[in-house]
């Protein structure tokens, strides 16, 4: 009891909590959101939704250029000097917006053949449009988010980002009994909406930062463009790896089946983004610790945070088929078993990537991450093209057991080798 008590006083179990809780209640509200959608719009319509918001959120993390990692890396050293501070927040702001932009018009100019060749939904520009508008201000809203918790201001952006969800929900209600709640007004709010009221939550409690920021100079050498390419690339195989599923599947199936699969796929990504609010908490621990003891120590601690969101998936997998039925309704019923399996599979992702955080801030050796997610990338690629068309729905998920035993195998293998070094150079 002393033990876990302590446990509880550590200021990172506070900090987890509080991100975590955060977290917690956006997967309340976005599950607020598919029992509106589901009510709403049948499954073809649904799989559209699905697979734009799916790109939205996918672009957002592929344009934000690596620029997490280098926040988590150098903030924290940074933060007991406000000037540097702002002047390294300014000058990756300005080139991430730049970058992002153009990229996102250039997508934007060829999306007649993305949506004809690659997705085949059959969606109008304007809702294409409207899912990279969305895109812009998400990745304006991550950055702001990690630039929050790398200060550890998890409470402020966190107390932000749910007062957004609350008149989401309240604005999507409205829409549900006014009869308006459609593709496009759906796609508006979350979008569009949501963020534009994170950014006026936060500016209006540092109004100060818009002025300091304006007289910040550009410093060139706050770009950290070695480690931060690295750890691009390595994390945008990632975001692929996760949702090629539903590409491959909107390519070999109907809308409909690409409808229970989004509605799968939205389940399991809620829970993982709570094991990613864990990673946000322990990222400046692990860069801050210096030997093998330290290591030891925090993944113990980090393992222990990680047994709630494989517990969540653990309540996935076993939870009755009546209680599918009642949130998401019989027209979905197809969903249950694919959501059962995926959150088998998902299990070991929260302990892996603990493991993960060793590697990218306390050996700052992005490389195991690039290889790792090279191989998840490959073997899920692959797994799919293979088995969605025998397999149908059922596809996927055994392709994610099979992929996250592959990476499980490596990861273990290269963090046992760099531990060890870990140990000699302590000794030399």
């Amino acid at each position: 009891m002393i033990r876990l008590r302590n446990f509880f006083r550590l200021r990172s179990t506070k900090d987890v909590i509080i991100n975590t809780g955060g977290n917690y209640l956006s997967f309340f509200f976005a599950g607020i959101y598919i029992l509106l959608f589901v009510r709403v719009f049948p499954p073809e319509q649904f799989g559209i939704l699905s697979v734009l918001l799916a790109l939205s959120y996918l672009l957002a993390n592929i344009l934000s250029f690596g620029m997490p990692a280098a926040i988590y890396a150098h903030i924290p050293e940074l933060i007991h000097d406000r000037k540097k501070a702002l002047s390294f927040a300014k000058t990756n702001f300005l080139l991430l917006t730049a970058l992002s932009f153009v990229s996102l018009l250039i997508i934007f100019m060829f999306v007649d053949f993305l949506d004809g060749a690659i997705l085949k939904l059959g969606a109008p520009r304007h809702l294409y449009a409207l899912a990279l508008v969305g895109t812009a201000l998400y990745i304006w809203q991550n950055y702001i988010r990690d630039i929050l918790n790398a200060a550890q201001k998890f409470l402020h952006i966190n107390i932000a980002i749910n007062v957004s969800n609350v008149i989401k929900t309240v604005l999507l209600i409205g829409l549900f009994l006014t009869h308006q709640l459609t593709i496009e007004t759906t796609l508006f709010t979350l979008g569009i909406i949501g963020p534009m009221i994170v950014f006026a939550i936060v500016l209006a409690e540092r109004r100060w930062i818009i002025g300091s920021l304006v007289s910040s100079p550009v410093d060139r050498s706050s770009l950290k463009l070695g480690y931060t390419l690295t750890y691009f690339i390595a994390t945008q195989l990632f975001s692929l790896a996760t949702r090629v599923d539903l590409f491959m599947i909107s390519y070999f199936l109907s809308s409909a089946e690409v409808g229970y699969y989004g509605l799968s796929q939205r389940i399991i990504l809620a829970i993982v983004t709570s094991s990613d609010s864990i990673t946000q908490v322990l990222s400046p621990q692990f860069a801050q610790a210096k030997n093998r003891r330290d290591v030891t120590s925090l993944i113990k601690r980090s393992f222990t945070y990680m047994l709630l969101p494989a517990g969540l998936f653990a309540l996935a997998v076993a939870a009755p088929s009546f209680l599918y039925e009642l949130f998401f309704t019989t027209s979905f019923e197809s969903s249950t078993h694919v959501t059962r399996l995926l959150s088998f599979a998902y299990i070991p992702y929260g302990f892996l990537a603990v493991i993960m955080l060793f590697f990218l801030y306390t050996i700052k050796k992005p490389v195991h991450l690039l290889v790792a997610n090279g191989l998840f990338l490959a073997v899920l690629l692959v797994g799919n093209y293979v088995f969605i068309p025998v397999y149908g729905l059922l596809g996927p998920p055994l392709a994610f057991v099979i992929a996250f035993t592959v990476i499980a195998f490596y990861i273990v293998f290269a963090f046992w080798r760099e531990l060890q070094c870990l140990g000699k150079h302590e000794k030399n």
